[in-house]
């Protein structure tokens, strides 16, 4: 289950384009029309937070710094207290901004708020392996192969 302002929808548009959209992320086959759902979802509804956040991961695995930021600043507009925004800060701060402190910083809070939320910890442990933190990344990334035991 989704947490907080911004993090679920009752709008059933919004609810379907983003499931669509989230099929897309998880194969990584085609972000272009992943992009497309989430904004589908978005126009749906939009403070519907966790839309913007697929938005700005895409984006971020894209290499789209600005389109990231801005998506992710219009996550956080609408959900500052899920999970999944600064997981996905982290993400981008990680690989478009080499910021691995500011990328840290962001991923834990991700995993404080949302601890079910297996990217968070997946995202963390490519961290950790970056900052040659071998032990952390073993840790880090068994507790998201527990959490989603299907990632991409």
């Amino acid at each position: 289950a989704v947490r907080g302002r911004g993090g679920e929808t009752t709008n059933e548009v919004a609810r379907r384009a983003y499931a669509r959209a989230r099929v897309h992320w998880a194969r990584r086959n085609d972000c272009t029309r992943a992009i497309g759902e989430y904004r589908a979802a978005a126009a749906a509804d939009p403070d519907f937070a966790l839309a913007w956040v697929g938005i700005a991961d895409c984006f971020t695995v894209g290499g789209a710094r600005e389109e990231a930021q801005q998506a992710i600043s219009e996550a956080a507009t609408r959900g500052p207290d899920l999970g999944e925004v600064h997981a996905s800060r982290g993400l981008a701060r990680m690989f478009l901004s080499w910021d691995w402190r500011g990328a840290r910083t962001s991923l834990e809070t991700a995993m404080r708020l949302a601890p079910e939320y297996a990217s968070a910890y997946q995202w963390a442990g490519v961290l950790a392996i970056l900052e040659r933190r071998s032990d952390t990344a073993r840790t880090l990334l068994a507790v998201a192969a527990t959490l989603d035991p299907t990632p991409p």
